[in-house]
């Protein structure tokens, strides 16, 4: 990962660089919140306490206690979970109404330009956003559903974006909730696409 601050990320520049001039193995991009927060889009933070406003002034049983002991903690997959157990609906349209399409900003549209002069761009993104998919041109949309299909498609180089986590036009396939977390580790096929992403790229 590159991180401005980490005095690691020379050496995995140069690293990458040499990746790239050999071609040897094939790069995958893991484009993460970051991308999304260059469009506006809530932090993960920002996102629970958002959630929490909502419940609480909607669901007079809901547990606003727990709730608030849970974001401090930075346990947000079991506060998601307790605002999904109170009530789905409400849950999910919340989530759809949090990553409703945004306009392009400038450096987003640097980020997208700069990406597609890759070739071919091979992304996987826990993004539930579809900005990426929407502007990245020529790829394939990998559900999480069906990540299985990055292995080949790397091997004849068809570019996609892969969705770890999602999409939010198939709300019921975001990952943001405790239960999310367990169904994918428990997803032994998921599993190994991921190993084989991480591992052979």
């Amino acid at each position: 990962m590159l991180n401005a601050v980490d005095s690691e990320s020379a050496l995995a520049l140069r690293l990458l660089t040499k990746t790239a001039s050999t071609g040897v193995r094939p790069i995958v991009f893991w484009i993460g919140a970051g991308a999304s927060r260059w469009l506006g889009y809530a932090s993960w933070k920002e996102l629970a306490l958002q959630l929490r406003k909502e419940f609480y002034q909607q669901f007079p049983n809901f547990e606003n206690k727990r709730a608030v002991d849970l974001i401090t903690k930075g346990d947000f997959p079991a506060f998601f979970q307790l605002c999904r157990d109170l009530d789905s609906a409400a849950y999910h349209r919340f989530i759809v109404d949090a990553f409703l399409p945004k306009e392009q900003t400038e450096v987003y549209r640097t980020f997208v330009r700069l990406l597609g002069r890759i070739r071919p761009p091979f992304v996987v993104t826990t993004n539930v956003d579809e900005a990426l998919e929407a502007s990245v041109a020529m790829c394939q949309t990998v559900q999480k559903t069906d990540i299985s299909r990055c292995v080949d498609l790397i091997h004849r180089r068809i570019p996609f974006v892969a969705k770890l986590h999602g999409t939010v036009s198939a709300v019921q396939s975001t990952v943001f909730a405790q239960s999310d977390y367990e169904a994918l580790l428990a997803d032994a096929l998921y599993m190994n696409s991921l190993k084989y992403i991480f591992t052979g790229c």
